[in-house]
């Protein structure tokens, strides 16, 4: 079967020909239906690579798809039942993070490899697809279940005021949780480059205002529309050294900044002492978020195909990934059936 294969250190994956996974008892062969790219494979195939990466890789893990075989012991499925996957494994289950339902800082775990035409998926990892929701959408719930746990770590309350640094697939998709969980005004940032069509997207799904930061100043338009107050919360979703500290001059007194994007170095603090803000990092989410994200989708509080702006086939990898890398995207999906 084909895959996306992160090989060797340094920019590029390559679509090669691996072997069909194995089936255990307790888990099940997910037929792949849409992977989207996330800026952490993104950060792979422009060789950035984390401490939990090992080579050779497949890469993608936001997925969704049938299930086609089923291990001895499962129970709760059946072929042919579409399904998303919650893609780490591998937590050891017994170290202090594992047993105080914080697994996703366990140094054991692993992410599966979903850019392939079968997954091998353990069965506790798979989320029944409601039947009114497409399964491409339902390949953004990874992201999205980032999204609402950000909104979990903030304590954001309805009628809060909040700003989001990037407009991203996980800064869009911020936007819409706050909109959909009763933010009173939200603020969306972004760069020249993401002007077209991410900023004009936020503003299509909810955002009150979208500032491009080169030709405006993000702290003096959020200060204006909150006549001086600054916002409740900030969600930084760049990844870029210089945001967190402007989102702090964003901030009203006591306000909060929450760091989804992964700084490549440290990130220069102000003093919190006058102001009292906090700062929260955000490492994914948790069982409990999935727990929630699914019925949220099914009741369609939220349309993520509006996010979907590109969907290729396995075969055109290099063209996806150039995409995400130029902000010409949205979300890009890649379809391994198609």
């Amino acid at each position: 079967m084909k895959a996306i294969v992160k090989t060797k250190p340094g920019i590029g994956a390559e679509v090669l020909d691996v072997p069909y996974p194995e089936l255990t008892p307790k888990s099940v062969i997910v037929k792949t239906i849409a992977c989207g790219i996330c800026g952490a494979d993104l950060e792979k195939y422009l060789g950035r690579m984390s401490k939990y990466d090992r080579l050779p890789a497949v890469l993608g893990h936001e997925l969704s798809g049938e299930i086609v075989e089923i291990g001895r012991e499962v129970e709760g499925f059946t072929p042919g039942e579409r399904v998303v996957v919650q893609p780490f494994t591998g937590m050891c289950g017994k170290c202090y993070y594992c047993k105080t339902g914080q697994a996703w800082s366990c140094s054991s775990r692993r992410i599966m490899g979903g850019m392939a035409e079968y997954v091998a998926v353990p069965s506790e990892n798979l989320y029944p697809i409601p039947e009114n929701v497409d399964p491409e959408e339902a390949a953004l719930c990874e992201p999205f279940a980032v999204a609402l746990h950000a909104l979990h770590v903030s304590s954001f309350k309805i009628l809060d005021t909040a700003a989001v640094l990037g407009p991203g697939p996980i800064g869009l998709m911020t936007v819409m949780a706050l909109k959909a969980a009763g933010a009173c005004l939200v603020v969306v940032t972004g760069t020249k480059d993401d002007a077209s069509p991410r900023l004009e997207l936020a503003a299509k799904i909810g955002a009150d205002a979208t500032v491009n930061v080169e030709e405006e100043n993000p702290v003096d338009v959020v200060m204006d529309l909150t006549k001086g107050l600054g916002v409740d919360v900030v969600f930084d979703t760049t990844g870029n050294q210089k945001a967190g500290p402007q989102g702090m001059q964003m901030l009203k007194s006591r306000g909060k900044l929450v760091v989804i994007g992964h700084y490549p170095g440290t990130m220069a603090l102000a003093d919190p002492s006058y102001s009292g803000y906090s700062i929260l990092g955000n490492v994914s989410y948790d069982w409990d978020t999935w727990e929630r994200l699914i019925p949220y989708l099914k009741r369609r509080a939220v349309d993520f195909k509006r996010l979907i702006s590109h969907r290729l086939p396995l075969e055109e990898a290099a063209r996806g990934f150039e995409l995400a890398r130029s902000k010409k995207s949205v979300k890009v999906l890649f379809l391994p059936q198609l």
